[in-house]
């Protein structure tokens, strides 16, 4: 994990060896900050999209904790990365059945969904995750919790990413049409209150207009793993700047750092979790990593200087 400290030095000498004679070499580069988001929670750790996975983010120090919401019967912000219960993350009652419909959580209610036992079985695409005994929370609850454990234990509020799970073909059996589905996210968002940076994501651009038309406050995030994609497609896309571009790491270049500085947006990626893919990354200039494993970057950062913002 050399490149950024090697690079840091290259400069550094460079500027040495064309200084005036007697004059004092130039600082070494502004310190490189980066945002670090736990991708739900801490997917790589403990169960993802949990309170266990969103208190150890915390205690590891991220800088936002990212999450999904989907809405029950009820019209509560279940967090969830899908708008059913998982059978590879949550214990369905029927092992026999595949059927995502029959255990679909917009027909079910948040008392309901909570009833699932999830997390007690391992997950073979995360080896070094824990199991726990644990359930699919309430966006609000989480929100409540993430206040109360900042305060008891004197963190930094974290920041929060919520992505509205949304596709058109879900409609409407596992979601209800955009308009209605932005109200009923709204109303629980105002209902919490939270004083921390929230910014609202989704790969479903009429969630991002329907946001943006009730609160062009609001900080929105346009997510994308299309190749193709890019922060001027983006903007023509939605007919407004988002305050964020966020794609899949894997397409990133410096074509993309150079659009989103012109643009205004921060360049935040998605899901980096080899400490490779970081250093490389973070010398391409992005603003925000998000990761399974928020440990591999704490210790990527460590050793090579970097501030997490």
């Amino acid at each position: 994990m050399r490149l950024l400290f090697t690079a840091a030095v290259t400069v550094f000498l460079a500027a040495c060896a064309t200084a005036p004679e007697g004059a004092t070499p130039p600082v070494d580069a502004a310190p490189i900050e980066v945002e670090l988001q736990g991708h739900r929670g801490c997917r790589g750790l403990l169960p993802e999209n949990t309170w266990p996975a969103f208190q150890h983010a915390m205690d590891l120090g991220v800088t936002a904790l990212e999450m999904d919401v989907v809405l029950s019967a009820d019209s509560q912000l279940i967090v969830s990365h899908e708008p059913w219960i998982n059978a590879d993350i949550c214990a369905w009652p029927d092992s026999t059945t595949q059927d995502p419909p029959r255990y679909n959580i917009h027909t079910m209610t948040a008392a309901q969904v909570s009833g699932f036992a999830c997390g007690t079985f391992a997950f073979e695409r995360f080896p070094e995750q824990r199991q726990v005994a644990t359930f699919k929370p309430v966006f609000n609850d989480v929100l409540d919790s993430v206040v109360a454990y900042s305060t008891q234990y004197a963190l930094d509020l974290p920041g929060i990413n919520v992505e509205i799970k949304s596709r058109p073909a879900w409609e409407p059996h596992f979601q209800p049409a955009p308009e209605v589905y932005v109200d009923a996210f709204l109303r629980k968002l105002d209902a919490a209150a939270y004083s921390g940076r929230v910014t609202v994501q989704s790969f479903d651009p009429r969630i991002l207009i329907a946001l943006h038309a009730k609160r062009p406050e609001l900080e929105l995030v346009y997510l994308t793993e299309n190749p193709l994609d890019s922060p001027d497609k983006a903007v023509e896309t939605l007919g407004f700047t988002p305050a964020v571009y966020s794609p899949a790491f894997q397409w990133v270049t410096a074509r993309t750092r150079g659009a989103c500085t012109r643009l205004g947006m921060e360049l935040v990626v998605w899901t980096v979790n080899a400490p490779e893919d970081m250093e490389k990354l973070v010398a391409l200039g992005v603003d925000g990593i998000i990761t399974d494993y928020p440990n591999r970057f704490v210790a990527f950062a460590n050793e090579d200087g970097i501030t997490i913002r």
